[in-house]
């Protein structure tokens, strides 16, 4: 990240890109869990323009403070907004944040449409865009007797990999260091006093906005709510 300062009640991470956003705002939060009713929002990303900004609510501060900030936040950003299952994000600002404005346009809408069509599973936003420190594709990766030293893996991909009398043959290589499953984790320790908790949960937000930025580009044609 390029730059962390203490803003209110959050953590303000922002980024200079290379490229800009020609109209609207990219959005993704973070959240302590799935339902908008029993789950809080702890960290929030939006890309407008050239300008990456991410939002962390710090652990001395009340959601309440974050979500006033959050709020101000929308009530000035570029519309329309753009998300990954843009349900999902819109649901847990409304319910959280008591945002009230436009409905978002949904990036995944696409991808739905046509898995419904198949009748196969809906795809992740990190199946549809890798970087370079994501998992390989399981094609890509040997059958290995042994685990790299340098692999990172949790403690249920490490029991998983040593059933059977060789490694499954599955993108574990190469894994990001953070997935969304992680966040709430990632957050607990947070408020346990792990500093560095925060910042993962920051990169994680930044590489889904660039990732989402990668699917808007590649879909070529304006969406409509």
């Amino acid at each position: 990240m390029r730059c962390c300062e203490r803003k209110g009640p959050s953590y303000y991470f922002r980024e200079d890109l290379p490229l800009a956003l020609s109209h609207g705002t990219i959005l993704d939060v973070e959240t302590t869990g799935l339902e908008p009713s029993r789950s809080g929002i702890v960290c929030f990303g939006s890309i407008s323009g050239s300008t990456l900004e991410i939002r962390c609510r710090a652990r001395d501060s009340g959601a309440d403070d974050f979500y006033r900030q959050l709020n101000a936040v929308l009530m000035v950003s570029p519309q329309p907004f753009y998300a990954y299952n843009a349900k999902f994000d819109a649901s847990m600002l409304q319910k959280r944040v008591g945002y009230r404005g436009p409905r978002f346009i949904d990036l995944f809408e696409p991808w739905r449409s046509r898995a419904e069509a198949h009748n196969i599973k809906f795809p992740s936003l990190d199946e549809l865009v890798r970087g370079p420190w994501d998992a390989l594709p399981p094609q890509l990766v040997p059958v290995r007797e042994e685990i790299p030293a340098n692999a990172y893996l949790r403690e249920d991909e490490l029991q998983w990999l040593r059933k059977g009398r060789r490694f499954r043959r599955e993108a574990w290589e190469f894994r990001g260091l953070v997935s969304g499953k992680d966040v709430p984790k990632l957050w607990r320790d947070y408020l346990n006093g792990e500093d560095e908790a925060l910042v993962q949960i920051a990169e994680h937000n930044r590489q889904d906005l660039l990732k989402t930025l990668c699917l808007l580009t590649f879909l070529g044609r304006p969406l409509t709510a």
